[in-house]
């Protein structure tokens, strides 16, 4: 696995691993960027200065990241991970008694019923959008408690806890859940996962595509900003839903389901991905190591969009741009071609 966002200067040919010396034959090498594709674009596309010695860019066999539509996926959270907290010694609490400690929590706030922690109000041009947004919010009189640097209003400890319902974050109604980036492909942090849902609070959703929040969210448990004409009409449906109880815990509906009987806790997301990547791998070494094949990894990263949002404010070089996107599926992959060719042959 190569941590490819993580090098500080451009790559060089000695920072690299030795092709010459590969193993193709039972090997797969995979590309593994952490952060959201808005992020390191002027480093990563610095790439292919080293394309004349060996083919960097086409020469990984997998993808790993948190992109449902990676080969190995990195989720930072999941419907399940925040469910198995409902439950204690194995059952699932009453529902009533799951939203009788959410809105016991809910404090006064003087006043407030959304919170946001927030440090980074300008170092990518994410980051810059959703602060300019949440700006455009307040004006319109949202009642918030911000924190962190950009309030300059520091907490002392997590905000969130382990167990449901402690922290700060768990005192309020709402969280903006407002990543630093836009339209980035399935980019959703722990900001939905772990400060909303995790803590209780209803996130208000700012910069991931409402299709891959659709794809992953548990059903009408998340405010979307963007369903909104303009910020007032957002302010005044929070207004509304925090003056009206029936109205707001429908936001909450969800958490009487089931965990998926399939659903294992393994401790952290890095786990999770390891696990789904040992699965990958297994799955191939019993097909006899099938050849896979992906022409450009970058392409896929920061040209296989929703948009032109994503990467606003970089012009991508013209080696990334001049032939068709990646994807997942329009790879060569052996192995995929010799299930297709069982199945024709049935």
């Amino acid at each position: 696995m190569f941590d490819n966002t993580r090098y500080k200067s451009a790559i060089k040919a000695k920072d690299l691993p030795d092709f010459t010396n590969r193993n193709t034959d039972s090997q797969y090498w995979v590309f593994w960027p952490r952060e959201a594709a808005s992020k390191g674009i002027e480093k990563g596309t610095n790439y292919n200065l080293v394309k004349e010695i060996h083919d960097w860019d086409g020469a990984f066999n997998l993808t790993a990241s948190y992109r449902i539509d990676s080969d190995v996926v990195r989720p930072f959270g999941s419907t399940d991970s925040v469910l198995a907290r409902h439950y204690s010694a194995g059952e699932h609490e009453p529902y009533e008694d799951i939203i009788k400690s959410i809105m016991d929590r809910k404090e006064n706030n003087s006043g407030k019923h959304t919170t946001w922690i927030v440090s980074n109000c300008g170092r990518t041009n994410g980051a810059s959008a959703r602060w300019n947004y949440a700006q455009e919010l307040i004006k319109e009189g949202l009642k918030i408690n911000g924190f962190g640097d950009c309030f300059n209003n520091h907490l002392e400890g997590a905000p969130w806890s382990d167990k449901f319902g402690d922290g700060v974050i768990a005192g309020y109604k709402f969280y903006l859940a407002f990543e630093n980036s836009v339209h980035c492909n399935g980019y959703i942090s722990e900001k939905f996962w772990r400060n909303s849902l995790g803590t209780g609070a209803v996130p208000v959703v700012y910069g991931p595509h409402k299709s891959d929040v659709e794809a992953v969210a548990p059903p009408n448990s998340y405010i979307f900003a963007e369903d909104f004409e303009t910020p007032k009409d957002l302010v005044d449906y929070l207004d509304y839903l925090d003056g009206n109880d029936t109205a707001y815990l429908e936001y909450h509906k969800w958490r009487a389901n089931e965990l998926d009987d399939d659903y294992e806790y393994l401790g952290s997301h890095t786990a999770e991905m390891m696990c789904n990547l040992c699965r990958n791998i297994q799955e191939r070494k019993s097909a006899g190591f099938p050849k896979r094949i992906i022409k450009s990894v970058m392409s896929w990263w920061w040209v296989n969009v929703h948009d032109d949002k994503c990467t606003g404010g970089y012009k991508l070089p013209e080696w990334i741009t001049s032939f068709p996107p990646q994807t997942m599926q329009n790879t060569y992959d052996e192995m995929r071609a010799n299930l297709h060719e069982k199945d024709v042959l049935k």
